[in-house]
């Protein structure tokens, strides 16, 4: 019986939103006479100026993807680890670096990965991706850094790809978003990863985290221990 109601409740649900969605927008008589302004008709994108990719589709403002889904890595990235390390300790910073890596130089996906860094990116031992990936930072190299003549100096480029953005979680968690809504943005399915110290736990982030969610952003979300998988906030 509450089975046979619940799916009763859903589908009526489901026809009254149905309905509401096929509206158009519209100000009501009090509304107008107040000096509001309808913004968005629901019907067409008058008095809007988006890119070339925007449409309007069931009252919203949808932007076609220019690459459309990404897909998973292929798997054979993932092979040696799945081999172990031979009873050799490695530490899970060493591992992510190492699969971060591997991803970073996929032909398919490697140029859409972001990596966020809200500290010294050396910390987490990513110096090895200075000199192949380089530091974004969009007036290029304004300086020789204080390490110029080691290996794995701190190389800034324009068309870097590691963001790392000092000590400043919110403003990681500004470009995280950023990212993670490239899709709807821009049409670029961006996979941005946020790497932090997991001592601080969400304490700093966790209600940018949450507005990622609610600007639903696609995202990895991960710390220099585990991953923490958005499904949770979803």
């Amino acid at each position: 019986m509450f089975l046979r109601h619940a799916l009763l409740v859903g589908l009526a649900l489901s026809l009254v939103a149905g309905v509401h969605a096929a509206e158009p927008n519209a100000l009501s008589p009090d509304e107008k006479s107040a000096g509001f302004e309808l913004l968005f008709t629901g019907t067409d994108l008058a008095g809007w100026k988006p890119g070339g990719n925007c449409k309007t589709a069931d009252g919203a403002i949808p932007r076609e993807g220019k690459g459309g889904p990404r897909g998973p890595p292929e798997e054979r990235l993932f092979e040696e680890f799945y081999k172990g390390t031979d009873g050799r300790p490695v530490s899970t910073t060493m591992a992510l670096v190492r699969i971060l890596s591997k991803l970073l130089r996929d032909k398919r996906l490697g140029r859409y990965i972001v990596p966020i860094v809200p500290d010294e990116a050396r910390t987490f031992g990513l110096e090895s991706l200075f000199r192949e990936i380089g530091i974004y930072a969009h007036t290029g190299q304004l300086y020789e850094p204080v390490d110029s003549a080691s290996l794995l100096y701190y190389k800034e480029a324009k068309d870097g790809q590691i963001l790392e953005e000092g000590i400043t979680e919110a403003g990681s968690m500004a470009s995280f978003i950023a990212a993670g809504n490239a899709y709807a943005t821009h049409g670029v399915n961006t996979i941005p990863l946020f790497i932090f110290y997991s001592m601080f736990g969400m304490q700093r982030v966790g209600d940018l985290v949450w507005a990622a969610r609610d600007n639903v952003a696609l995202v990895q979300y991960a710390d220099n221990y585990f991953p923490l998988r958005m499904l949770r906030m979803r």
